[in-house]
C-alpha cells in the first residue's frame, strides 16, 4: 500500500527558471509600436523641415511664380525665413510641442483646424478597416489554423498573401469600378452626399467624424447614407489589414491553442503513461492481496 502511495502521488512542480515571455504578445506588440511613435514623428519632422530647406524655401516653391522679388522677400521675413537655420528648427519645434502648427501659405487658415478636419476623417476611415480586417481576418486565421497544412490553410495563405501584397488604391479601383459603377450599389466617392454634408455642418458640437455627426443629428436616413459611402474605402484598407490579422490569428492559434496536429501523439503518449501508471499501481496491490 505504501509502493501504490507513492506512484499515485502527485509529481511537485518544476521549478521555474529563466526569463517568462509576455502572456500577450499583442499588448507587447502594441507597447513596442506606441512606444516608437515619439521617436518617427521626431525624424519625420526633421528630415521634412531640412528636405524643404534644402530644395528651396516653402514660399518660393509655392508662389515663386506668382510674386515678385519684393513680395516673396517680405514673406519671408513675416514667416521667419530669413532667420538662421538652427533658429528656424527651434522655432519649428517648440511650435509643434506646443500645438502651434502655424497657417496655410495660400489662404492664411490655421493648420491646427485642417488637421482636425482631416484627422477626423483619418480616424473615421481607420476604425472602419479595422472593423472590417477583424471581421474578415480573425474567423478565416481560425479556420486556417484549425486546418493547418491542407487545403483550406493554402488556399487562405494565398488569400492572404494576395490581399496584403496588393496595393490599396489598385484595389480601391477594382472595387469602385465594380460596385459603384458597374453594379451602382454604392456611391463613387465622398463621405457622404452632398446634401448630408451640409446638414451635418450645423450639429452641435460637431466633431467631424460623419457617423457620430449624424447620430447627433438623428437622422437614421443620414445614418445609412454615411455607412453606405464608408463600405468602399473601409474594405480597400481592411482588407489589407485582415490579410494581416489572417496570419497573425493562425500563428497565435498554432503556439498557444494547439491546433495541430503534434497533439494526437501527445494525446496518446500521455493515455499511454496513465495506463502504464495504473498498471504499475494495480501490482503492488495484486501482490498483497496475494
Amino acid at each position: 500500500m505504501a509502493a501504490s502511495a507513492e506512484l499515485l502521488a502527485p509529481e511537485p512542480p518544476a521549478p521555474q527558471t529563466g526569463t517568462t515571455k509576455s502572456s500577450n504578445p499583442l499588448l507587447s506588440y502594441l507597447a513596442v509600436r506606441l512606444a516608437l511613435v515619439i521617436p518617427m514623428l521626431w525624424v519625420l519632422v526633421t528630415l521634412v523641415f531640412f528636405l524643404m530647406r534644402v530644395i528651396g524655401d516653402p514660399i518660393t516653391a509655392a508662389q515663386g511664380g506668382r510674386l515678385t522679388a519684393t513680395q516673396i522677400a517680405e514673406r519671408k521675413a513675416e514667416a521667419g525665413l530669413d532667420r538662421p537655420l538652427l533658429t528656424q528648427y527651434w522655432e519649428y519645434l517648440s511650435g509643434i510641442v506646443r500645438g502651434d502648427f502655424g497657417v496655410t501659405l495660400t489662404d492664411k487658415r490655421p493648420i491646427s483646424d485642417i488637421l482636425v478636419v482631416n484627422g477626423a476623417a483619418t480616424l473615421e476611415l481607420a476604425f472602419w478597416s479595422l472593423l472590417v480586417a477583424f471581421a474578415v481576418g480573425v474567423p478565416l486565421g481560425r479556420i486556417a489554423a484549425r486546418y493547418r497544412d491542407r487545403l483550406p490553410d493554402v488556399l487562405l495563405r494565398l488569400f492572404a498573401i494576395l490581399v496584403y501584397a496588393a496595393p490599396v488604391f489598385f484595389v480601391g479601383l477594382l472595387l469602385k469600378l465594380l460596385f459603384a459603377i458597374q453594379l451602382g450599389w454604392l456611391p463613387v466617392a465622398g463621405r457622404a452626399s452632398t446634401n448630408v454634408e451640409l446638414a451635418l455642418q450645423n450639429v452641435s458640437p460637431q466633431t467631424h467624424i460623419m457617423i457620430v455627426d449624424a447620430i447627433l443629428y438623428g437622422d437614421a436616413g443620414y445614418i445609412g447614407d454615411v455607412l453606405q459611402h464608408a463600405v468602399l474605402p473601409a474594405v480597400a484598407l481592411g482588407l489589407l489589414t485582415g490579410g494581416f490579422s489572417c496570419g497573425w490569428c493562425a500563428s497565435t492559434c498554432w503556439r498557444r491553442c494547439g491546433w495541430t496536429t503534434s497533439r494526437r501523439p501527445a494525446r496518446v503518449g500521455s493515455l499511454s503513461v496513465a495506463s502504464s501508471a495504473s498498471t504499475r499501481s494495480a501490482t503492488p496491490s495484486s501482490r498483497s492481496s496475494r
